[in-house]
């Protein structure tokens, strides 16, 4: 029999155990996490890609408007041409927006020309998905220069821009 005033054995050991659960199953559940974690994220790579080699000032038209917000983390210095959402490019300028849809799926015969002239980009970044495989190709074929390839992106230099702003000189 327990008498009063004392704590049986057993229920000392209840909070104890408990928290031991909690830490445990914390535990397994970060490991899970972690084994399933890429340790580099295809976007931020091609992100630092441009961020080591655009110059302060010059445009990159993504193909895939979500791949601008790495770019505004590791590429600050860069102009994205549709940072927020598509839908802020539709409001400003309908005709606009369709041509950056049309050229970002390939359906635009003159694509380099296209973000060059109208949109004033020297870099293209190609997400390595089906809906944009058709717009690679043309810049391939129109001269541009694939200089940053990994199995999920692909970054391409137009050359420079004509009537485009004069990048900012480095600090």
């Amino acid at each position: 029999a327990v008498q009063p005033g004392r704590v049986h054995a057993g229920a000392r050991w209840k909070p104890i155990a408990a928290l031991a659960l909690v830490v445990a199953g914390a535990l397994w559940s970060q490991v899970g996490v972690l084994a399933q974690t890429p340790s580099i994220s295809p976007p931020l790579a091609m992100a630092r890609y441009l961020g080591q080699h655009g110059a302060a000032g010059e445009r990159v038209f993504t193909a895939q408007w979500a791949d601008s917000a790495p770019l505004l983390y590791f590429a600050p210095q860069i102009k994205a041409l549709v940072a927020l959402d598509p839908t802020v490019l539709w409001l400003e300028d309908p005709e606009r927006f369709k041509l950056f849809v049309e050229t970002a799926y390939g359906r635009t015969p003159l694509a380099a020309r296209a973000i060059r002239e109208s949109f004033l980009a020297r870099w293209v970044t190609v997400w390595k998905a089906p809906a944009y495989e058709p717009l690679a190709l043309q810049l391939a074929r129109q001269g541009g220069k694939r200089v940053y390839d990994d199995p999920y992106y692909q970054v391409w230099d137009l050359g420079s821009v004509p009537n485009a702003p004069s990048p900012s000189p480095s600090p």
